[in-house]
């Protein structure tokens, strides 16, 4: 089993925070008003401890799925439950808007292209590799539907990195669930793209 040395992981958390701010300055230019990022839990591992990713089977959640294309393949979800969907709307959405379906998933879909194509925009850069995510899928399931997923999602991919996103207005916070799901080589060049930096530092 392939473990990470702490510069491995500060590496990759690094560039998830660097395109999570990315994506707080895309959001507040959108919904003009400040937005300030706040990331926890990161997590760089195999795919197969996600086991103890946090689901409430009771609760429904929106899932939004991004294929990632080109040189190194993988795939971004981004895990919204009901609660925290309702905050985006509120802060997002006009109040007239923020009960209608349509806008509802409209709001979901755009925080998914900014959110997912921020991140892998900056993994990219800092990498040298073309990776590009597709159009975003939107699905509403049960939170047991959720778990089922990841599971069948573990036994096509490796490795996972991993973190909650508090995204925090003066109004409200939603704290969306990313996940991005990915193959050895993947690794191996983090790992690589690292030891570079380490020695010209």
């Amino acid at each position: 089993m392939m473990s990470f040395s702490t510069p491995e992981f500060l590496f990759a958390m690094q560039m998830a925070r660097a395109g999570l701010g990315r994506a707080a300055v895309s959001m507040s230019a959108i919904m003009k008003k400040e937005i300030r990022v706040d990331e926890s839990d990161f997590r760089l591992r195999q795919a197969s401890e996600l086991d103890d990713f946090p689901v409430n089977d009771k609760e429904d959640v929106c899932l939004l799925i991004t294929h990632v294309k080109g040189e190194l393949p993988g795939t971004c979800c981004l895990v919204f439950s009901y609660s925290e969907a309702g905050h985006l709307y509120q802060t997002a959405l006009p109040a007239a808007l923020a009960g209608n379906a349509e806008m509802q998933d409209a709001i979901l879909l755009e925080m998914d292209n900014i959110i997912s194509a921020s991140v892998v925009t900056e993994f990219a850069n800092r990498m040298n590799v073309k990776i590009y995510g597709d159009v975003p899928q939107l699905q509403r399931m049960s939170g047991e539907a959720l778990r089922g997923f990841l599971r069948n999602q573990i036994y096509r991919d490796t490795f996972a990195i991993n973190f909650k996103s508090s995204f925090i207005t003066q109004e409200m916070n939603f704290t969306p669930e990313f996940i991005w799901f990915f193959d050895q080589q993947f690794v191996e060049l983090i790992r690589n793209v690292n030891q570079t930096v380490q020695t010209a530092g």
